[in-house]
């Protein structure tokens, strides 16, 4: 999704490969691409069992979407099996306290909203917890790195579009 933009900018040798299970996500993502001039292949699959060769990619990244995948484990497996020896997974995620976008979600969804959110979005917030689970799963030589994203809006427009894009799709759609 939202990762594979600055991915492939950041690609200059290979081709880079954005994999989701949503077509409407992927059909949004080819779109921008275009747009922006930027050469990347979309590819509907389910991420829990990856069509590809072992050892096919020297980078993978899961950006803010491990919290949504029903076996986290089966995913990092996954993700381990295509990296080539010595290639590297970049992984993001939410901590706890996510300010203004999700108080404004939790204000919209009311109840819904928080009720879902201890469960999924923030279940690996704790960058310990993140650790543990990459080392059960074969990776290892972990470095974490704490970044703040401060996101500014043009209007609110803007940002109710921008909610429609991620993850957050699936909180407004439910």
């Amino acid at each position: 999704g939202a990762i594979s933009i600055p991915a492939a900018l950041l690609n200059s040798k290979g081709e880079t490969v954005a994999l989701d299970a949503s077509p409407g996500m992927l059909e949004g993502l080819r779109l921008k691409a275009i747009s922006a001039g930027i050469s990347l292949t979309t590819l509907l699959a389910d991420v829990h069992q990856l069509p590809y060769p072992d050892h096919s990619f020297d980078r993978c990244y899961i950006g803010f979407a491990l919290f949504y995948f029903h076996d986290p484990n089966q995913v990092l497996r996954e993700v381990f099996r295509v990296l080539r020896p010595g290639g590297r997974l970049h992984l993001s995620t939410w901590q706890e306290s996510v300010g203004m976008v999700g108080r404004a979600l939790s204000r919209l969804l009311g109840a819904r909203c928080q009720a879902a959110q201890p469960s999924m979005r923030y279940r690996y917030a704790s960058i310990n917890k993140c650790r543990k689970l990459l080392i059960q799963n074969n990776f290892c030589l972990v470095r974490s790195e704490k970044i703040t994203l401060n996101q500014r809006y043009l209007d609110p427009e803007s940002w109710w579009r921008g909610l429609w894009s991620h993850g957050a799709r699936s909180d407004l759609e439910t």
